[in-house]
């Protein structure tokens, strides 16, 4: 299991960027290689409490690690969310034309634009 950023920082999972800012300053203060007799043991908690607070206060960074841990954030290798994972047939990603109408269908939870011209084609092809 990876390590808990959120109990590293003694926040909860809700934490908004403020509670995040204070208690970075809090720990930050008290673990402060500067600051400690024990500088190995000070450096080691230092540089975890600035990791967390890295991860926890970027949102892209925050959402990964939620959604898929620290070992998923630091390798980099995650799974894309079910409706990235497979492309797209060609005519969702034409832009339509000025001059055609276009109208939004709903095919259970997948929405699809369909200019009238391809809705043709669906029809008689």
């Amino acid at each position: 299991m990876g390590i808990d950023y959120y109990n590293i920082l003694k926040v909860n999972r809700n934490a908004s960027d403020e509670d995040l800012k204070k208690a970075y300053r809090r720990l930050a203060m008290i673990w402060h290689p500067d600051k400690n007799t024990n500088k190995q043991e000070a450096e080691a908690k230092f540089r975890q409490i600035s990791e967390a607070y890295d991860v926890l206060i970027d949102l892209q960074k925050r959402q990964i690690y939620d959604f898929y841990g620290e070992e998923s954030l630091k390798s980099g290798q995650f799974p894309l969310p079910p409706q990235l994972s497979r492309p797209e047939p060609e005519f969702l990603l034409q832009q339509p034309s000025a001059a055609s109408e276009s109208e939004w269908l709903c095919c259970g939870s997948i929405r699809t634009l369909l200019h009238n011209e391809q809705r043709q084609q669906l029809k008689h092809g």
